[in-house]
């Protein structure tokens, strides 16, 4: 049986797999170049997507956060100077990332706190946790 860990890692080889037969056969065949590699792309967006939806995203192990008044301030460890400030839904979003929630969970607690329409607050928690995994702010 497979841990969390080791699945979440296979996902990872397996993007960075496709992503390497896409760069040999547009070697191989330029045509390809053009045209098959907008799909590989886009089958890769869908795939990230697909992961963040149904992950549970926890803040990464390599950051520090510091408040200053209403806003939170993102340290990568050993930094001097902060990678991100995130205040409001921002900050929320990214403190409710503690690996037993998953993004629909957290658009609802940003919809009831902030109280916009919840097919709004499932897009924008989405778009803003995908943004946090893009920075390395969050693992899924």
């Amino acid at each position: 049986m497979h841990n969390k860990d080791t699945f979440s890692k296979s996902r990872r080889g397996f993007i960075a797999t496709l992503a390497g037969a896409t760069a040999g056969l547009a070697v191989m065949n330029p045509v390809f170049a053009g045209t098959g590699k907008k799909h590989i792309k886009d089958f890769i967006s869908k795939v990230e997507f697909d992961l963040l939806v149904n992950s549970r995203p926890v803040v990464s192990p390599d950051l520090t956060t510091r408040q200053r008044g209403e806003n939170l301030l993102i340290y990568k460890t050993g930094a001097k100077r902060p990678s991100m400030v995130l205040n409001g839904p921002g900050r929320l979003i990214f403190e409710s990332c503690d690996g037993t929630k998953t993004p629909e969970q957290i658009g609802i607690i940003t919809q009831t706190k902030y109280d916009i329409d919840s097919h709004k607050a499932h897009i924008d928690c989405i778009d803003f946790l995908f943004q946090l995994k893009n920075k390395g702010a969050v693992n899924i």
